[in-house]
């Protein structure tokens, strides 16, 4: 339960404290939607780390925007030295989308009458609004991050968090990610099927590259689809090994002339996306792209966003789901899919949109 009733009068000024990953961020935007909707004569401020804010790029819901040190080396003093700038802009209230007991401590020290926010990691002290979290037999209870998120905003007051994700692109990015498209030689009307075999999660959500690679042939065999594959600034190595396994050509498109901005167009622009359960995923949902999305060591119902052109390719483990970054084993819940059963979703996806 929460400390007390919220008085909307505390809203006047309010910081959001956004979530740190990619996907997490994308699930929170029915939230977010609905706190701009709800506190439309409030000031909000969006608190989020300098690589996502290129996801929220173009969104109408924020007033102001302020980033988290980046330099590691400096994160402490940085840290006081944004707690001291958010406090002196007279912040009244402050919501946590993140759960970590650093960012309760943030809110303490920005001194805001109200800190809102789920009891968790030993942070209660520090909050004055307490949510508590679904549980079952004492664990937490696997629930979609939409309905988590969503609670947030019904508690301060606001409606309407059920609708669907919501990105924006740019111009600018729209241009460039054309000026691609006729660069790759993709012709009107041919399918543009793009791969995403990273996950910065861990080793245990990545689909091995060769079967990656399999299904990228499969596709172009099968459709005259062209394939791109994408990947973060740590994914060129892995991006590289699915280049490697196709059997058709294929055009790897990562940093540095990818970035998150220019993704989200690519996404918007594309047939369909084939991914590990990472952010990207959210992407196509948001733009209402299909998507193939391929489960191992994570449960779907932490992410469940029930849209209807999404597959879930998995399969049944004994040791899993898991939810370890590092699969301590053999990988068996995701060697174990094989590249059919990736290409017979994609084909029904592919066919269904084509009618």
């Amino acid at each position: 339960m929460a400390s007390r009733e919220f008085d909307a009068g505390d809203l006047s000024k309010t910081l959001v404290v956004l979530p740190n990953w990619v996907g997490d961020v994308v699930l929170a935007t029915p939230a977010l939607r609905a706190l701009r909707k709800g506190l439309a004569d409030s000031e909000i401020t969006y608190l989020m780390r300098p690589y996502v804010a290129d996801i929220l790029q173009h969104s109408p819901w924020a007033d102001r925007v302020e980033l988290w040190p980046e330099s590691p080396g400096r994160r402490k003093r940085g840290l006081l030295g944004l707690a001291r700038r958010l406090r002196e802009h007279g912040y009244t209230a402050v919501v946590l989308f993140t759960n970590s007991f650093r960012t309760a401590g943030l809110a303490w020290l920005v001194r805001a009458e109200r800190r809102i926010g789920y009891a968790r990691d030993y942070r209660s002290f520090l909050l004055t609004d307490r949510l508590e979290p679904l549980r079952q037999n004492g664990q937490f209870k696997v629930e979609s991050m939409l309905s988590y998120y969503g609670r947030l905003a019904e508690y301060v007051g606001c409606s309407n968090v059920d609708g669907p994700l919501e990105l924006h692109t740019d111009p600018q990015s729209d241009e460039e990610v054309a000026r691609w498209w006729s660069e790759f030689g993709i012709e009107d009307g041919q399918p543009v099927v793009v791969l995403n075999p990273g996950a910065a999660f861990g080793g245990s959500k990545l689909y091995p590259p060769d079967q990656f690679g399999a299904v990228a042939t499969a596709l172009s065999q099968q459709f005259g689809a062209k394939i791109l594959i994408t990947g973060g600034p740590k994914e060129s190595a892995i991006v590289e090994k699915v280049r490697i396994a196709s059997k058709v050509e294929v055009v790897p498109v990562t940093p540095p002339r990818l970035n998150l901005r220019l993704l989200k167009s690519v996404i918007a622009r594309s047939s369909l996306l084939i991914t590990n359960d990472t952010g990207p995923r959210h992407f196509a949902i948001a733009f209402d792209v299909p998507v193939v999305t391929i489960f191992g060591p994570t449960h779907p119902e932490w992410t469940e966003t029930n849209y209807r052109y999404e597959r879930k390719v998995l399969i049944p483990v004994d040791c899993g789901p898991c939810q370890k970054p590092i699969c301590p084993l053999d990988h068996r819940c995701m060697t174990g899919i094989s590249p059919e059963m990736v290409v017979e979703q994609a084909s029904r996806l592919l066919k269904a949109r084509a009618k």
